[in-house]
């Protein structure tokens, strides 16, 4: 009767852990997909300037007439090209609290165009930039919550068709 009880407490334990294992359901990989599903990895960054350039027409987006400001003189035509998009790199840090999680990773350029080599606007101030992930757990499973990114006034501008949209960020997607 004792070794029964023994063998029935072990079996419990391992099913309470074999459960408590798998109850998780996240790591770096989810992580990854569910922040590259955010929509802010559909942009793309164009920066602006008031010449055509004749090498770059394949990542030309637009002009917006009369919008480019000038500290002399009278505004020209504010002409946008696509420079690059955004990545996920190395993320880190998963940290794992009843049904929240967050975790780090860095935020990196990705699909550079030929306008990067004649336009400076670099948004990263480097190679990378660090941000930090938020996730809760429901019924069906984990879900992004939220990125910060440690540079504050981070943004981007995206072009949407026939005009621009300034500072865009993580937060321009909230509910």
């Amino acid at each position: 009767m004792k070794r029964d009880l023994v063998v029935k407490c072990l079996l419990m334990a391992f099913v309470c852990c074999l459960f408590a294992s798998c109850g998780t359901g996240i790591d770096a990989d989810k992580c990854e997909k569910m922040i590259l599903s955010h929509p802010f990895f559909k942009e793309v960054h164009v920066a602006v300037t008031d010449k055509i350039i004749p090498e770059c027409e394949e990542a030309y987006a637009g002009c917006m007439k009369g919008w480019y400001v000038h500290m002399r003189g009278p505004n020209t035509d504010a002409h946008y090209y696509y420079m690059y998009g955004f990545g996920v790199k190395d993320i880190r840090n998963l940290f794992i609290d009843d049904k929240k999680a967050t975790c780090e990773f860095d935020l990196v350029k990705t699909n550079e165009t030929i306008a990067c080599q004649y336009i400076d606007d670099d948004r990263l101030y480097g190679d990378k930039m660090l941000c930090k992930a938020y996730f809760t757990q429901y019924e069906d499973g984990w879900k992004l919550d939220g990125v910060d990114c440690s540079e504050r006034l981070f943004g981007i501008n995206t072009w949407a068709g026939k005009s621009v949209c300034y500072s865009v960020n993580f937060n321009s997607y909230s509910k």
